[in-house]
């Protein structure tokens, strides 16, 4: 009985693992020749899902696969939307974004 609920258990636990898909990018701006936007804040809307870039405007989430709306803020620059759809186990680029 108990070799059954841990196969189980880790076969669920497996599956949970499974589901997740990957969005990633860097961050620019236009008008500045392309230059990264160290530390711009990556959020998924109407969640607590979020990261920052690193100092090459880089960042990285992983999420539950679905539609959802990335929200790209900076000081001094207007909020960015982007929609999106990733499936389970999917790596989405979502870069080379040119912050207005």
């Amino acid at each position: 009985m108990r070799i059954q609920f841990l196969l189980l258990a880790l076969f669920f636990s497996v599956i949970g693992i499974a589901q997740n898909a990957t969005i990633y990018g860097t961050i620019l701006d236009k008008e500045y020749e392309n230059e990264p936007l160290p530390f711009a804040n990556v959020t998924i809307k109407g969640t607590k899902t979020g990261t920052t870039t690193d100092e090459n405007g880089k960042y990285s989430l992983t999420i539950k696969p679905g539609s959802y709306t990335l929200v790209i803020e900076y000081l001094g620059y207007d909020t960015k939307e982007i929609a999106f759809t990733v499936k389970a186990n999917e790596k989405k680029f979502i870069g080379k974004d040119e912050t207005q």
